[in-house]
């Protein structure tokens, strides 16, 4: 991938923002909150941590040699062939690995390109001739312009964090006199004020994914922590039906990384480092030392069967016999939610993988969902967890 050159860190600020105002709206539903309390989650929860590249432990982890033919005459078709050696350098890096996946204050039109695997940073070195100035040479270039890179990112992030602790103050305080102001006028009228009896639970602290390694098999996430993840997600859809105009007419793509960010936010894997990352253009998934633990589809509603079947398909198609524990996320924009309320347990049961309907409480989430077995695609006696849930964003 090109290091510092998306604008994902974009997209990452306007939704921490957005979840912010959300989460305090929704304290005020409450009637009552503990500011220093919430202040203390929020920013802990939305800080983001600097880059910390450890640019003096490097590692050669592979090497190796190719020739490539290069045309050094157009009129005459002539070709030389040019032995190249490529490197792999690996260096250790604390911090959020998303960062390296978008530019900060600065960045080059002629971005470096890298790989992030388990919170190493994996730079390519390419030199023509096999000698150490050559290689001395292309490794300095490449580790410069990546220094410039953490650089940059590093403030920017800086001045997030700034106007952050700034940010949540100045909504706590706004909301702290919206409240008071209405008791007045409440109590001005002979009106008691009364909090909420079951006050909606946001997610504010990072949570530890549990891991089961089982003999002769790979890792799965434990079910209760599966249950945890549908949960967060559930709870993600309750912010966006909060504000339908917002994702109305948004594509998969964008709505899968409002997923992304959230999850990143709340989850960290045990002891890899590893993160949710998104496979293709809709899927959401988790790694484990190289294996799926978690994979969710992300659909649009667009009529009759058409989302159901084909986002089974299409997960049907990567899940392998030990991904069990699954996901498909349908949003609807455009259709008369009852109606499809009425017809998608009927689109589901009518597949040729679903087995049976699975025990699994979501109530307390406040959305539409329906968990399923359904067995491998390759051999029926593998069995997997699939889970459907289904949010409403259609505006009136």
């Amino acid at each position: 991938m090109k290091l510092f050159y998306g604008r994902f860190f974009d997209e990452i600020q306007k939704q921490n923002f957005e979840e912010i105002d959300n989460i305090i709206s929704l304290k005020e539903e409450e009637g009552y909150f503990d500011s220093d309390c919430l202040f203390k989650d929020l920013s802990e929860k939305y800080h983001i941590e600097l880059l910390n590249i450890h640019w003096d432990d490097q590692s050669i982890g592979t090497c190796r040699r190719y020739k490539k033919k290069e045309l050094i005459s157009s009129n005459r078709r002539l070709y030389q062939e040019r032995e190249f050696f490529e490197y792999q350098i690996q260096i250790p890096f604390e911090g959020n690995p998303i960062l390296f996946e978008t530019r900060g204050s600065s960045w080059s039109e002629s971005p470096i390109t890298g790989e992030i695997k388990n919170h190493f940073l994996i730079l390519k070195v390419i030199v023509e001739n096999q000698n150490k100035t050559n290689f001395e040479r292309a490794l300095n270039r490449v580790i410069s312009k990546a220094k410039d890179g953490e650089r940059d990112i590093n403030i920017r992030v800086e001045h997030y964090n700034n106007y952050l602790i700034t940010k949540i103050q100045n909504s706590i305080k706004d909301s702290n006199n919206f409240l008071e102001d209405t008791v007045k006028i409440a109590n001005s009228l002979g009106i008691p004020f009364k909090k909420l009896d079951n006050p909606v639970e946001i997610p504010l602290k990072s949570k530890k994914i549990i891991i089961k390694d089982k003999i002769g098999t790979n890792s799965s996430i434990e079910d209760k922590m599966y249950l945890e993840l549908l949960k967060t997600l559930a709870r993600m859809s309750y912010l966006m039906e909060r504000n339908p105009f917002t994702f109305n007419d948004a594509k998969e793509e964008l709505i899968r990384d409002h997923f992304l960010v959230q999850l990143n936010g709340n989850y960290e894997l045990d002891s890899t480092g590893e993160t949710f990352n998104g496979k293709g253009k809709t899927d959401i998934l988790v790694k484990y030392k190289g294996f799926n633990i978690f994979i969710a589809e992300c659909k649009l509603w667009k009529g009759k069967k058409y989302s159901v079947v084909d986002a089974i398909e299409q997960i049907m198609k990567y899940v392998r016999w030990n991904d069990t524990k699954n996901a498909i996320l349908i949003f609807n924009q455009d259709v008369q939610f009852s109606k499809i309320l009425a017809e998608i347990e009927a689109d589901i049961e009518s597949s040729d993988y679903c087995e049976r309907k699975l025990d699994l409480d979501l109530n307390e989430s406040k959305i539409a969902y329906f968990p399923y077995i359904f067995h491998y695609k390759a051999d029926p006696s593998i069995k997997m967890n699939l889970t459907f849930l289904l949010f409403d964003l259609k505006t009136n």
